[in-house]
């Protein structure tokens, strides 16, 4: 179910409280790889999104989470919606949202759980008005 606003605000998808699973085709030189390196693909996939999605836990380092960043920009995503700084800002933000944990008991814990949620629909709100329709082809020629 959406959320629904009255005064013609962008519509925020619910957040959800558990992960969201979804099929990928996977090469078969992939598994071997995992199998001949001996890690499981799921962890590897898994931090790689953590890392992304600048998550409070599963994730590799900073480093890592810029490196994610950075072949993220490379790959061109979203640059038909948003300017390549925009899209930085977007992950500054998000660092700035993992940074606001300071760690505590399990009150402060779910408190912090709260206020991002809280944070992630106005973050995600703002962003979705700040959105420029564009084209493939646009975004191409950017790169």
């Amino acid at each position: 179910m959406e959320n629904k606003t009255t005064n013609n605000a962008p519509t925020v998808p619910p957040l959800r409280a558990t992960a969201r699973c979804i099929s990928l085709q996977v090469p078969e030189q992939v598994h071997l790889l995992c199998k001949l390196l001996g890690v499981e693909l799921s962890g590897v996939l898994q931090r790689f999104i953590n890392d992304l999605g600048h998550g409070l836990y599963g994730t590799n380092g900073s480093s890592e989470r810029w490196q994610a960043i950075e072949y993220f920009m490379e790959c061109g995503y979203g640059l038909h919606n948003y300017g390549e700084h925009d899209i930085h800002q977007m992950f500054y933000e998000l660092e700035q949202l993992r940074n606001r944990w300071a760690g505590g008991d399990q009150a402060a814990e779910q408190e912090y759980a709260a206020w991002r949620v809280r944070y992630l629909v106005q973050w995600y709100r703002a962003w979705l008005e700040k959105r420029r329709p564009g084209t493939m082809t646009q975004a191409l020629e950017l790169l």
